[in-house]
């Protein structure tokens, strides 16, 4: 899997021209196979009394997000995973 991201695409965002977005950063994360929270600092414990643990979250939406994927394969491409 790749980006898909053209040279001046990256090339703006690495120099710090443009800032990567959400989407950039899940994109990233999928490729890297790694929960997006690992581009964030952790959170205080004050943050995760409020918000609970994020990469529990994470790991649940990727699982959701699996399960979606699958579900909306037709069924010959189901057999055949």
């Amino acid at each position: 899997m790749e980006l898909g991201w053209s040279e001046v695409y990256m090339s703006r965002r690495l120099r710090g021209k443009v800032p990567f977005n959400v989407a950039d950063l899940d994109s990233i994360a999928r490729l890297l196979d790694v929960p997006v929270t690992t581009f964030f600092e952790s959170p205080s414990p004050l943050g995760k009394a409020i918000f609970g643990d994020l990469d529990d979250a994470a790991a649940r939406r990727v699982n959701s997000d699996e399960e979606v994927r699958k579900s909306a394969k037709p069924d010959y491409l189901r057999a055949a995973a």
